[in-house]
């Protein structure tokens, strides 16, 4: 049986639990009174929301006379700043009431401890699609009922841009597991028009009036709603409700509803309220040609995926910080809805299909060597790395294939996924999965230095075939001591050929200590304007991580010459500077890439000037050779070098220091063409 939370439907109350899709993430086009093109950008979702022009600087507003323009408080201008977004949230909330509603049903009802789905979405079943019209906006099309028929169930079905029926697009992402019949009602005409159902809260306050409406009107033509309570325990298992003209999340118009997912009450030819969710008819981003364009099928699958139990992936209270974290693109739970101009969503991902049932994890096993083939083929495939936290498991890493095809075809880019879970009931209850920056529950691990939508393995630069923890890439658990648990892996791969991806995992990656020991010096000749940095070749080592930092009078920091994390592949580089940010401090730092992973070691020379340093001498790059001080016949004796004349001290920035009165620390001996590296205590 279900756990039900049915209260009676009051004349004026707003659905429970709701969760939405959120605002339409590219550039929405507005059309003025007098024919003048605005661009916004529109933020948040059905519990708050906001418009700003293009770039993002300022706040605008619809005003009374219809006009697109810059929001004005007090005679100013209002910048799209987090204090006057804060400030707008606020006067919401005084003046209507805050549209977060607490969801005291979602989780009880469709998930388990473990957060897998208990709605039934194995198999085939009916699924009611009621059409909804209102007194003033009616939908486009001839015959509503039988073009919503095709755009729900029909095989291979086509609308100008819009290529997959939502019934195709779910079999496709359950392999087969779930082949939904969507029964669409005859249209409803509701009695008010679509600014009423609305209400005071700007988004959907007295959508549960239209239900009210609906359903009664349905219940009078003596509709059997028994077909849609799969599991026979008394209650509608969902109802989608497709209502006519535009929605708020792609067009920013107060006046229409934003598509959402909620809880109803009431009993319906004898069977009780329970789920349902809604989307509109017409495609937002369309709305300044006036063609009538109809919306793709991406935010009814990011609707329905609240109704097989999923949570939302993006922050709903759009803080910056989390939203640069979440999976994007790569989630039809996230922004992967609108890919395609919302005609050709992202698949489900792997934690989806494995919550709604229809694949099982590969645990992974250490010392072994793992394929994958795109999570869009037949029987797919995706591996799970535990954390062990607990026995439950709850914290865990899964890597799948995104191939940009089928279903994946607009997903931003085709490679490994590294995603990572850390389940909490009560969590994933609140749908707050990642609204906390320091504690994201649910989203990709990006390689090293890239952004959410580069998150695909392999990646370029050095540390994009491999994850460990001596790199910045590790799989850092929240919930066990890092010092306990060090996976590696490493030479992952992805053939563009076979589309395959593959990688090896051990618990204990080889150890890598190579540490160099450079030099640098200024070179000014000719064109040449800079300094110039060697230092000794490390038998194996097969590159070096470069890193070149310049620090100006206030602190501010730059990388130099494009040295962030470079690769180089020989034993010296030179950096261009001018002579006066050879004023300004600098830092390097060299780290030696082994067979299988970079050193655990990094040179750091600390900061320093490079006008201060010797001049670069060539006879440097000799190396520093694996020699002994007996080799050279030196001693080292109370902060004092005792070694043959023409013996020359640097250290590890480069600058002579003599070899005498030296502070404690590493330093360079060069005798004639040999080097050594001794510590002064």
């Amino acid at each position: 049986m279900k756990l039900r939370h049915l209260l009676p439907v009051l004349a004026m109350c707003s659905p429970l639990a709701a969760l939405a899709v959120p605002a339409y993430p590219g550039l929405i086009k507005q059309i003025n009174p007098d024919g003048e093109a605005v661009e916004i950008r529109l933020r948040g979702d059905e519990y708050f929301s906001y418009a700003t022009d293009a770039a993002g600087r300022w706040l605008m507003e619809q005003n009374a006379a219809g006009y697109w323009a810059v929001m004005t408080r007090g005679g100013m201008q209002m910048a799209a700043t987090a204090d006057n977004i804060n400030m707008l949230r606020e006067a919401q909330d005084a003046s209507f009431g805050s549209n977060t509603i607490e969801p005291i049903a979602r989780y009880a009802e469709l998930s388990d401890t473990d957060g897998r789905s208990k709605f039934p979405s194995v198999g085939t079943g009916d699924y009611l699609i009621v059409l909804l019209q209102y007194s003033d906006v009616k939908f486009s099309m001839a015959d509503p009922q039988k073009y919503y028929q095709d755009w729900f169930n029909k095989q291979n079905f086509v609308d100008e841009d819009i290529k997959l029926s939502a019934r195709d697009y779910y079999i496709k992402v359950s392999d087969g597991k779930f082949k939904p019949n969507f029964v669409i009602s005859p249209v409803i005409t509701l009695p008010r028009t679509s600014q009423f159902y609305v209400g005071s809260g700007g988004k959907y306050s007295y959508f549960s009036r239209a239900i009210r409406d609906a359903l009664t009107q349905l219940e009078s033509q003596n509709f059997d709603f028994s077909r849609f309570d799969l599991d026979n325990d008394g209650v509608i298992d969902n109802i989608y409700f497709i209502y006519a003209g535009y929605g708020q999340a792609d067009t920013g118009d107060t006046s229409t509803i934003w598509p959402h997912s909620s809880s109803y009450s009431g009993t319906y030819g004898g069977k009780a309220g329970g789920r349902y969710a809604c989307s509109n008819e017409l495609r937002g981003s369309h709305r300044y040609l006036n063609d009538k364009r109809k919306t793709g099928i991406g935010t009814f699958c990011h609707e329905f995926g609240h109704v097989l139990g999923l949570p939302d992936m993006y922050d709903p209270n759009y803080n910056p910080e989390c939203e640069a974290l979440t999976p994007g693109n790569w989630s039809i739970m996230c922004n992967g809805s609108y890919l395609g101009d919302g005609c050709l969503p992202a698949g489900y991902a792997a934690y989806d299909r494995w919550a709604c049932r229809w694949m099982e994890y590969t645990e992974v096993e250490a010392e072994k060597e793992y394929s994958l083939p795109p999570l869009v083929n037949a029987a797919p495939v995706a591996y799970r790395l535990k954390v062990p936290t607990s026995a439950s498991f709850s914290e865990y890493y899964v890597f799948e294939n995104r191939t940009q095809k089928d279903v994946d075809t607009n997903v931003p880019a085709s490679g490994m996924l590294v995603w990572h879970v850390d389940y909490d009931y009560w969590v994933w209850r609140s749908n707050r999965v990642n609204s906390t920056a320091s504690h994201m529950r649910l989203t990709v691990v990006p390689p090293v230095g890239q952004t959410r939508d580069f998150a695909q393995w392999p990646a370029a630069g050095p540390y994009g075939k491999v994850i460990a923890p001596e790199i910045p890439s590790a799989l850092t658990p929240f919930n066990t001591p890092t010092q306990t648990w060090t996976p590696c892996l490493y030479d992952i791969a992805y053939n563009n050929d076979t589309q395959n991806a593959s990688f090896k995992y051990t618990k204990q990656a080889p150890k890598y200590d190579g540490l160099v020991a450079p030099k640098a010096g200024k070179l000014n000749e000719g064109k040449q304007e800079g300094m110039k940095i060697c230092w000794n070749h490390l038998p194996e080592a097969t590159g070096y991580i470069v890193t070149v930092q310049r620090r100006n009078s206030s602190g501010s920091t730059f990388y130099v010459d494009n040295c962030n994390d470079k690769l180089v592949n020989d034993t010296k580089i030179f950096i261009n500077e001018s002579a006066a940010m050879q004023r300004q401090e600098n830092r390097y730092t060299i780290r030696a890439i082994g067979p299988v992973l970079p050193s655990s070691k990094v040179f750091d020379s600390g900061w320093f000037k490079p006008e201060e340093l010797p001049s670069y001498d060539p006879n440097w790059e000799d190396g520093v050779d694996g020699i002994t001080a007996d080799d050279l016949d030196i001693t080292i004796e109370n902060g004092n070098i005792i070694a043959p004349q023409g013996t020359r001290v640097f250290n590890m920035s480069g600058m002579e220091t003599g070899t005498e009165n030296l502070a404690p620390g590493i330093y360079i001996v060069r005798v004639g063409s040999k080097a050594l590296k001794v510590v002064v205590r």
